[in-house]
């Protein structure tokens, strides 16, 4: 009694300080008191307090109370007053930094630190003391959690730019590029194998809920009991990644499907790659009363068929709540479990909306295959080769080869491009790319089948030169954009048909559907095979001097001239050159364009292709680079047209591959 009035006004004097400093100083004021305490009881009594302690709660007890046990008495009302003290604040803190902070003092600076620093019988005494104010500080904290999960997860609504996709990642992709171009980033995180993309990722583009579910765990998992976590962790994640989904939704109606299963599973990887340090099940036992089966015997009490007033075993209330009682159900609720579930699907809807982007031309024409197949099956006179049907033709397989050389040119570009703002680490896109290149390789593989099954060679060389034609000509207004978004802007999306070319670019006044002055040089040589019957370098070499004629060696004087037909032209025209002479090392695709032409004529024999090609691209091209690209090219063209699997392994057999048929020329 003497100490409790000196302790109280003590206690009283610290009630200014925040209350993580109140804490402190008030267990270091309490402890230093009760270890005072402790002295003077050996001092004055030694064990014999202990022995007085046990006589004086009955001779019947077997073993004697330690030093701890005899001060805890008196050291009890002590600790009531930090308690009593402290506890009105803990239940009005609603800051779960605050909270945390204070376990952790109670915790482990406290009950470990100081109590270890002061073993004793007074240390002991005050134990469950603290103790229970920590008790209350963890039962708070939990609280605020449960709160906090409602309010910031599962209850959030976005605001500002927090949907803001992709834009926000494309701020923060430019943001590093301009830091990176003006030094400004470490040499190790220039090598980083996405540079830019890496940085933007690391600048924290993450939705709030995810962000603030992830705090959370950080912070409760060291301060209250694992089994409690255990089951908070399973809510806040289960209420995170609904929300994501619920986000990414949203994101879909503003930018795209695209961009909404990306976010996805972008945060989704995310929250699963951070919750996985957490060492625990994030799961929970839900128990519930199942009422369902006892139906039928209520609607038997409601008309009359069973008696609630029998005064025997067939009495309807005794049979309900015997026989037919409530059953408990006990499921159990796998948040981790259920996140890689969602992230699954979502993973294969981003594969197979990629995958039918990439080449549904392909897809719709082995559907339309299939389809007809079945119906020649169920009746004969329907039954007709492919080619005679109308999406058989080969002008409608022309425009299939275009339409799927514009997907894979333009829409799985940018596609590959957007996937890197969101994934940066190449081994994740890697994982995600890996079955849409199998579905597109395989799409390809059916195709070639069918066209080697239905199509003649002569027929697939006319579906390669209609192609080439087909496809400069639908290049000619996007030509030489070299942003797939700059094109989209330009033209109000994905160019699918023939667009003029915009006020100042290089194929300007060309009109839509017509080709580029390298489409002309195809043409040249298809009317000079076509009328000589082979490849006749003298005829071909006519007709382009011809085409120079109406040129005066600058870019613009016909359709856009490029370096290569500008060296031509001067060699012609200025030098007096030979043909064989007035070749150009500029490295331009002109002599692969129109060596389509020849790969369709001599498909049959590899050896003579490989003559007329070299013959024809050293009238353009005297860099023997070009020479061999363009035979390389020229080759795997005549390999499709002779059915080869469009596949890794096309090419390489002996009598295809282009190094033999290019030193066998020479």
């Amino acid at each position: 009694m003497l100490v409790e009035p000196h302790l109280s006004a003590k206690l009283a004097s610290l009630t200014g300080l925040p209350l993580p400093g109140l804490v402190r100083a008030g267990t270091e004021q309490l402890l230093r008191t009760s270890q005072l305490e402790g002295q003077l009881l050996e001092q004055l009594f030694g064990t014999a307090a202990a022995v007085g302690s046990a006589a004086r709660q009955g001779s019947g007890q077997q073993q004697q109370p330690g030093l701890g046990e005899a001060l805890r008495p008196l050291l009890e009302p002590l600790g009531q007053l930090l308690y009593d003290l402290l506890r009105p604040r803990f239940v009005q803190l609603a800051d779960m930094d605050t909270l945390a902070e204070l376990i952790d003092i109670l915790q482990h600076e406290v009950l470990r630190e100081q109590l270890a620093r002061r073993a004793g019988p007074g240390g002991e005494a005050l134990v469950p003391t603290l103790s229970r104010a920590l008790a209350d500080l963890q039962e708070r904290l939990i609280y605020r959690a449960q709160a906090f999960i409602k309010d910031e997860v599962e209850s959030y609504v976005p605001a500002g730019d927090d949907l803001a996709y992709p834009a926000k990642l494309e701020a923060a992709a430019a943001k590093a590029s301009a830091a990176a171009a003006a030094g400004e980033i470490t040499e190790d995180a220039g090598e980083d194998a996405d540079g830019a993309q890496a940085a933007a990722a690391a600048a924290g583009q993450w939705y709030p809920p995810v962000r603030s579910t992830l705090l959370l765990l950080s912070k409760l998992y060291r301060c209250i009991d694992t089994k409690i976590f255990a089951g908070l962790a399973q809510e806040a994640v289960a209420a995170c990644t609904a929300c994501v989904q619920a986000a990414g939704r949203q994101v879909a109606k503003q930018s795209g499907a695209l961009d909404g299963q990306l976010f996805v599973i972008q945060h989704l990887l995310f929250l699963r790659e951070q919750i996985a340090q957490f060492d625990v099940e994030f799961s929970a036992t839900d128990i519930d009363l199942d009422f369902t089966h006892m139906r039928d015997h209520m609607r038997r009490i409601m008309s009359g068929e069973a008696s609630l007033f029998t005064l025997s075993s067939r009495n309807a209330m005794v049979q309900m709540l015997g026989k037919s009682g409530p059953r408990v159900v006990a499921a159990s609720i796998d948040s981790k479990r259920d996140l890689e579930a969602q992230l699954k699907a979502c993973c294969e809807a981003f594969i197979m909306g990629l995958t039918k982007a990439a080449v549904e031309p392909m897809l719709g024409f082995i559907t339309k295959v299939t389809a007809v197949r079945l119906a020649a099956g169920s009746n004969a006179a329907l039954a007709k080769p492919l080619k005679q049907q109308a999406f058989g033709a080969p002008a409608k397989l022309a425009e299939l080869v275009s339409g799927v050389n514009e997907a894979m040119q333009s829409k799985l570009p940018a596609t590959v491009a957007k996937t890197q703002l969101y994934l940066p680490n190449p081994a994740t896109r890697a994982i995600l790319f890996r079955p849409v290149k199998s579905n597109i390789a395989e799409a390809h593989g059916q195709i070639a089948a069918l066209l080697e099954a239905e199509y003649d060679a002569e027929e697939a060389g006319q579906g390669a030169v209609l192609g080439a034609i087909i496809g400069d000509a639908l290049g000619v207004g996007p030509h030489w954009y070299y942003e797939p978004g700059q094109v989209q802007a330009e033209f109000g999306g994905y160019v699918d048909t023939y667009v003029a070319s915009k006020p100042g670019r290089y194929h300007e006044g060309v009109q839509p559907g017509d080709v580029s002055q390298t489409g002309q040089l195809l043409l040249l040589l298809l009317d000079s095979v076509a009328q000589q019957g082979c490849y006749s370098q003298q005829d071909y070499c006519a007709r382009l001097d011809g085409l120079l004629d109406t040129l005066d060696g600058t870019p613009y004087s016909g359709r856009y001239t490029d370096q290569a037909m500008r060296d031509v032209w001067r060699g012609r025209k200025q030098q007096q050159q030979t043909w064989g002479e007035v070749g150009s090392y500029a490295d331009t695709s002109e002599a692969a364009i129109r060596s389509v032409v020849l790969a369709a004529r001599y498909a049959s024999s590899y050896l003579e292709l490989g003559r007329t090609v070299s013959a024809d691209t050293q009238l353009t091209h005297a860099d023997p680079v070009m020479r061999g690209q363009t035979l390389s090219f020229a080759t795997i063209v005549a390999a499709i047209i002779n059915g080869e699997p469009f596949d890794e392994h096309i090419g390489t057999s002996r009598e295809v591959t282009p190094i033999r048929i290019f030193r066998e020329t020479e």
